[in-house]
């Protein structure tokens, strides 16, 4: 089945957004459009609104990205399917690292 896309130019973008699925995000997502220029905001469940990046627009989709509190930063891609929006987005994530046990040593640092 293909999504209706409908140029970005022609979009109804403006209003406040929240996931289809609850277990997507919680965040609530809110477009204005104003002369022209987006506005966009991004607000989580505990009520952080994300600082908003590079706000830019081709035929088909908006991009932005956002910064949280806790360092994380997301790039998001979103399109027109039809009466809703489909994000496509990818994040910096943090892991933790601890050495092996019993590996062996690195000798090039003694």
């Amino acid at each position: 089945m293909m999504a209706n896309i409908i140029p970005l130019d022609r979009l109804k973008i403006a209003g406040r957004w929240v996931a289809i699925d609850d277990w997507d995000t919680d965040v609530i997502f809110e477009f204005r459009v104003q002369n022209g220029t987006y506005t966009i905001s991004a607000v989580d469940s505990d009520g952080e609104e994300a600082e908003v990046h590079d706000v830019k627009e081709d035929e088909d989709h908006l991009m932005f990205a956002l910064h949280w509190s806790s360092g994380q930063f997301t790039k998001y891609r979103v399109k027109s399917c039809g009466d809703r929006l489909e994000i496509v987005f990818t994040y910096t994530d943090t892991i933790r690292l601890k050495r092996q046990s019993g590996a062996p040593e690195d000798e090039s640092n003694t």
